[in-house]
């Protein structure tokens, strides 16, 4: 019994922080809907005991590549272009949601890492492949650069 609690524990922390990471995407709910095999990731990710907010990283970035896949390149470039902007205190002039949605993503992340609630190769793994996403490299590509990544937090 206490198995199944643990694991429904673990299943409503992951999402809740899903949510957290994503919360302004529109229709949140309705995409991670659209993603079949979430239910089994998450019990993946609970028997290799990954950190709830990690597992809910990895989970975010599959449904920030659903909602890439929608967008063209322009759109792409243009979100990239308006993330790198400096003033992180106001948005450029004509940001998209999908903007403000990654930045507070970003930020998010940001803080649980200061507070110590997230490794920052989590971050760094977060960030580069929403990067990478962005810039339109393949999936194979972005791995390469989660491999780097990985690796760099060893030395």
């Amino acid at each position: 019994m206490f198995g199944i609690l643990g694991s429904l524990r673990y299943r409503a922390r992951v999402n809740f922080e899903v949510h957290s990471i994503l919360m302004y995407v529109p229709e949140l709910g309705k995409l991670l809907k659209t993603q079949p095999n979430l239910k089994k990731a998450i019990t993946k990710f609970q028997k290799l005991r990954m950190e709830e907010r990690e597992a809910a990283v990895r989970l975010s970035l599959f449904a920030i590549e659903t909602i890439m896949s929608d967008l063209s390149e322009d759109a792409r470039l243009l979100t990239l272009q308006q993330l790198d902007h400096d003033d992180t205190a106001h948005y450029p002039k004509g940001a998209s949601g999908l903007t403000f949605a990654l930045r507070s993503a970003i930020s998010y992340l940001g803080a649980a890492v200061r507070e110590k609630n997230l490794s920052i190769r989590a971050y760094k793994m977060f960030v580069g492949d929403v990067v990478g996403m962005l810039q339109g490299k393949s999936q194979e590509e972005r791995r390469k650069d989660l491999l780097n990544i990985a690796l760099s937090s060893l030395s």
